[in-house]
């Protein structure tokens, strides 16, 4: 079966949490699956400050077109927080015909009803979560 590849969009305390999350809870996720799940990309706004970091330098990106229109890239997670730039990339996503799912309750709140048509028209799935 092939690999679930995630394009990350943002790495501050949620984005890392989720990367710590998938990380310690791997094996089990991909037993659950049957499949591999692993982060392609994360969008940051300076990736040279996250040489340091759990994640390897290679993944970190300022350009969300290297997530929004890589194919391989199947679901992205939307955790950078307020209305804008966040609402263009997820539409962004949706439009490339990948799934995605934010934290994001400004975006939801405000856009919610033309995401879930846009994510229906082009066959994909938007979901949220929020404490």
């Amino acid at each position: 079966m092939a690999n679930i590849v995630i394009g990350l969009l943002g790495f501050g305390n949620i984005g890392t949490g989720f990367a710590a999350i998938l990380e310690e809870n791997r094996v089990q996720i991909e037993n659950t699956l049957g499949r591999s799940i692993f982060i392609k990309k994360i969008l940051v706004r300076e990736p040279e400050k996250y040489k340091d970091t759990m994640m390897p330098e290679t993944l970190f990106t300022s350009n969300a077109e290297e997530i929004l229109e890589d194919p391989e890239i199947q679901i992205v997670i939307e955790l950078i927080g307020g209305v804008q730039p966040a609402y263009d990339y997820i539409t962004g996503a949706l439009e490339h015909r990948k799934h995605v799912v934010t934290a994001n309750k400004a975006v939801i709140a405000l856009y919610g009803k033309e995401l879930f048509a846009l994510a229906d028209r082009k066959g994909v799935s938007i979901r949220f979560e929020g404490s």
